[in-house]
Order: C-alpha cells, then sequence, then structure tokens
C-alpha cells in the first residue's frame, strides 16, 4: 500500500511529466516557427513520450491503491534564443526530472515499498537514456554552430536509426 507521502509525491510528479509534455510542445512550437520542421516533429514526439510517462504513473497510482490528484500546470517560457538554447534547457530539465524520480526512489526506500521501488526503476532508466539523448543533441547543436539544416538531416537520420519518428 502506498503512503501519503508516496501518494503525494507521486501525483506532484504526474504532474511534472505533463509540464514536461507541454514544455516540449512549447519548445516544438518554436522550432516550427523557426522553420526547423525536423526538430518540430522530433520533440513533438517527445512531448507525446512524457504524457505517456505521466499516464503510466496515473495507471500505477490507481492499481496500487491511491487516490490520483493531477496539479496545475505550469505556463513554459515561450521565448528561446536559439536552437542551442532549447537543447541546453531541454538538458537542464531532463536533469531535473531526473533528480525528481530520485527522489521518488528515496521515498519508496524509506517506506519499505518495493512494489514502487521496483517500479520506478523504468523511470530511472529511462532517465539515463533522455539525458544521453539530450547531451548528444546538445552536442550536436554546438557543433553545428550556425548550420541548422546540417543540424536537423543530423539529427533524423539519428532518428530513423532509432526508429523514433520525426515526420
Amino acid at each position: 500500500m502506498l503512503s501519503n507521502e508516496m501518494i503525494e509525491k507521486l501525483n506532484e510528479q504526474i504532474t511534472h511529466e505533463f509540464y514536461s509534455s507541454y514544455l516540449y510542445r512549447q519548445m516544438a512550437a518554436w522550432f516550427a516557427e523557426q522553420n526547423l520542421t525536423v526538430l518540430q516533429e522530433y520533440f513533438t514526439t517527445h512531448a507525446a513520450e512524457e504524457e505517456m510517462h505521466a499516464t503510466k504513473l496515473i495507471d500505477y497510482v490507481l492499481k496500487a491503491g491511491g487516490h490520483v490528484k493531477l496539479g496545475a500546470i505550469a505556463a513554459p517560457s515561450d521565448t528561446f534564443s536559439s536552437p542551442l538554447d532549447v537543447m541546453t534547457k531541454t538538458l537542464e530539465h531532463e536533469r531535473g526530472v531526473t533528480r525528481k524520480i530520485h527522489e521518488l526512489m528515496a521515498q519508496a526506500e524509506k517506506d519499505r515499498d518495493y512494489s514502487t521501488r521496483s517500479y520506478l526503476q523504468w523511470y530511472i532508466d529511462e532517465q539515463v537514456e533522455e539525458e544521453a539523448t539530450f547531451g548528444e543533441l546538445l552536442a550536436l547543436t554546438r557543433m553545428a554552430g550556425d548550420h541548422l539544416l546540417l543540424l536537423e538531416e543530423r539529427i533524423e537520420k539519428r532518428a530513423a536509426k532509432r526508429g523514433v519518428a520525426t515526420e
């Protein structure tokens, strides 16, 4: 059974995952305004993935007998100075998500809640992948400099290789 503290923290994480989706949709819109359609599609796809993370958490809380309480989603910034700015903010955001997932794991360990601990391991593994992916995209963006079409081509090839939709 989930502790009240764990239910509260899981609900906060659900809201944060929805915020992540919202943030990535805002970033996708910014890329669209810059006519960078590959990056737009990449971030749109990633936004949907973040929404799926929230939905999985909702399902878990319900299956574990908890109460789901969705929080307000803050409006993300809609101002970015460059693709490099977006990628930098994305990696910073994912590092913040990792910290939040680790806090959830610490609560599960404190509660001796082995089911939630086992469940959260997927999110920890996912965050390793997220940070690696966006670290790589940040490095590619730095290397591309002003050659944004080359960046898009590289990201499209990378996405195709990994089976990620960009269209």
